[in-house]
């Protein structure tokens, strides 16, 4: 009888731990879309050609985007820190749908974005929305650059 016991205890321990530990896990956060408007070699965002004020997101469900210029810094081509002015596009809501928006530049640009927000899965971080598909101006992000900074180039 003892030995029942004995073996049956390392399999309790193994079985009883079946549900993963979260503490110390590290999920991701809501997804941000960064996007760099460019016209004529110039960064509108930079060079204050565009001000947050001019700059709305139109769509259905936009009363909870939030719109942010800000200046980053990375690492150029030349390994050296740069700093580039970017404009974050974020939602404190995002719903797992797929969201057909306009950027709209003052009166003069509009800018079709097209994303897919999916949700992640997992027992400690499942249910987090996570950005599976983009499209800007008419051109799909690849997936690996789902998080980049993105180019947009104003004509």
């Amino acid at each position: 009888m003892k030995k029942t016991y004995f073996l049956l205890l390392p399999l309790f321990f193994a079985f009883g731990c079946l549900g993963e530990d979260c503490d110390g896990v590290s999920c991701l956060g809501q997804p941000i879309i960064a996007i760099e408007l460019i016209q004529n070699n110039t960064n509108v965002l930079e060079e204050a050609i565009f001000i947050l004020d001019e700059i709305a997101l139109e769509g259905e469900n936009t009363e909870t985007f939030e719109l942010t210029i800000a200046a980053i810094e990375f690492l150029d081509d030349a390994n050296q820190v740069s700093t580039k002015t970017v404009l974050f596009i974020s939602n404190s809501d995002w719903e797992p749908i797929q969201y057909d928006l306009n950027l709209e530049l003052a009166s003069d640009f509009s800018v079709p974005i097209t994303t897919d927000i999916g949700l992640s899965q997992g027992d400690c971080c499942g249910g987090i929305p996570l950005l599976e598909s983009l499209a800007i101006d008419g051109e799909a992000i690849p997936e690996n650059e789902l998080y980049n900074v993105h180019l947009v180039e104003l004509n």
